[in-house]
């Protein structure tokens, strides 16, 4: 777990040549793995291989929370997810 609490390496604001990607899920998103085998790990490894020419970092901050919902999801959007600049 990071320093926010999430399933995830420590999140980094994104600058202008970097993608990031934000995952807004429930526990599906959290995952019941170990944290190699989370698909959003599996996924994160997979764009860093195809892209590192195009990028200077790419990465998916996993913003999973298990059994939230979309008000939910709304309100961790513009409390949290945002100020990385995903």
């Amino acid at each position: 777990f990071n320093s926010q609490g999430y399933h995830d390496k420590e999140f980094f604001i994104a600058d202008q040549n970097d993608l990031v990607v934000a995952l807004l899920a429930d526990s599906f998103g959290m995952g019941v793995v170990p944290y190699d085998f989370n698909f959003t790990t599996v996924a994160e490894k997979t764009l860093k291989k195809t892209l590192s020419d195009k990028f200077n970092r790419v990465a998916i901050h996993n913003f999973g929370i298990p059994c939230i919902g979309m008000q939910e999801y709304a309100h961790l959007l513009t409390t949290e997810v945002l100020q990385w600049r995903p």
